[in-house]
């Protein structure tokens, strides 16, 4: 019987629908391509940039149309537009598209990564009889939700939704402040392959920010932070990965603090460059926070990979870290509005015994192995997905 449910997980034919094909950055995305049910996807996109480097069967839905095509094509972008709140749902020429690439490729399950990736194409997924599932992942369920007709065009998706996913019980409470709920939720992180990230040769005094260089993730309250470090650790040096508008704000800062010597502004780097970076860094500094416009994380995967390296990892208390990050027992965490505590918890963490250290890292390691690996966590979402399409078919 086991190898027959083994079997069976293998040969569901999975759909990922996301928006663009194919974006590196978005690593757990391209993991679900590559690896849901032994591999057996096909990818729908609204647009392509050519590159391919897993392989797949893809259709690129959105197409402009050219001469007398276009005319009913911007009117119903019109309807759209006004009725749905949107001018990304499919046009009715776009879904025939994409029902008849469901159709051809014997598509069993959609799998929509990203709640705003899913409006477009989840009405072609009901006409053509394929369940579809949502699975949002941080501003999704949080930013869309303020977007004039965002949550009622979720409440309208979700009625006709065979499952949603969410990487934190944050986003899924998120999601239900506005009205927005299955009875068929999951929360599953996005995971990290912890046989691939381990703890590496830990540099004494090394400090760690990756992210965006935006407000949401606060890259100068992390530079501030670590400032006071400098102050009276003269061994201790950050490494900034990342881009985007404060860049060059935080060279600024740098230069006024006179931490030239101290701070490494590395730019944007591949994924195994950040993990490398992860892999060998003592601390770790997450202060992100909620933005203006209402853009949350789900749940950082540096928070997650961090762990499994062994890290220290230094968070605000910001959406789903909480779930992850234990006080003072797998990291430290202080409360996002708070940055004076964000400061004070980083020179903390910096006056912690080397035997203190990994102590620590080991138990977010353990962590990370027992409820953030990628393997058992792809393995629970294949579960989840295979019991709701065939009830009877469950594990003992």
């Amino acid at each position: 019987m086991a190898k027959t449910n083994q079997a069976a997980r293998r040969r569901m034919r999975v759909c990922v629908a996301t928006g663009n094909y194919y974006e590196a950055g978005e690593t757990q995305v391209n993991h679900h391509i590559a690896s849901l049910f032994g591999g057996n996807t096909i990818v729908l996109s609204r647009k392509s940039n050519g590159h391919d480097p897993i392989g797949i069967t893809l259709h690129a839905w959105h197409v402009l149309p050219k001469g007398i095509d276009a005319i009913p094509h911007y009117a119903s972008l019109i309807w759209r537009m006004l009725w749905q709140h949107s001018t990304r749902v499919a046009s009715r020429r776009e879904t025939m598209g994409i029902c008849a690439f469901l159709k051809a490729e014997k598509a069993e399950v959609v799998i929509a990564e990203f709640g705003h990736h899913a409006l477009p194409i989840y009405r072609a997924a009901v006409a053509s009889g394929v369940p579809f599932f949502v699975y949002f992942r941080g501003a999704d369920a949080s930013k869309h939700l303020r977007k004039t007709g965002g949550a009622a065009s979720y409440r309208r998706m979700l009625k006709q939704a065979a499952g949603v996913f969410a990487v934190s019980q944050f986003l899924l409470n998120e999601l239900a402040a506005r009205g927005v709920c299955h009875k068929n939720a999951h929360v599953i992180p996005s995971g990290v392959n912890t046989r691939l990230v381990k703890p590496g040769s830990k540099r004494a005094g090394s400090f760690l920010f990756v992210g965006r260089f935006v407000r949401k993730k606060q890259p100068l309250l992390a530079l501030e932070a670590f400032a006071k470090v400098a102050a009276s650790h003269p061994d201790a040096h950050l490494r900034m990965i990342g881009a985007g508008e404060l860049h060059a704000d935080c060279r600024e800062r740098i230069a006024e603090l006179g931490l030239t010597d101290r701070v490494s502004l590395l730019g944007q780097m591949d994924h195994q460059e950040v993990l490398s970076e992860i892999t060998d860094a003592e601390f770790v500094l997450v202060p992100s926070r909620r933005a203006a416009n209402g853009d949350t994380e789900g749940l950082p995967m540096v928070v997650q990979e961090a762990m499994a390296a062994g890290a220290i990892v230094v968070a605000t208390d910001h959406a789903g870290i909480p779930e992850a990050l234990q006080d003072g027992v797998t990291g430290i965490v202080v409360p996002e509005d708070e940055p004076t505590a964000f400061c004070s918890a980083v020179a903390s963490a910096a006056m912690l015994t080397a035997q203190e250290v990994a102590q620590m890292g080991r138990r977010a390691r353990t962590f990370a192995i027992e409820c953030l690996d990628q393997a058992m966590l792809t393995a629970k979402l294949e579960e989840k997905i295979r019991c709701t399409m065939r009830p009877d078919d469950k594990r003992n």
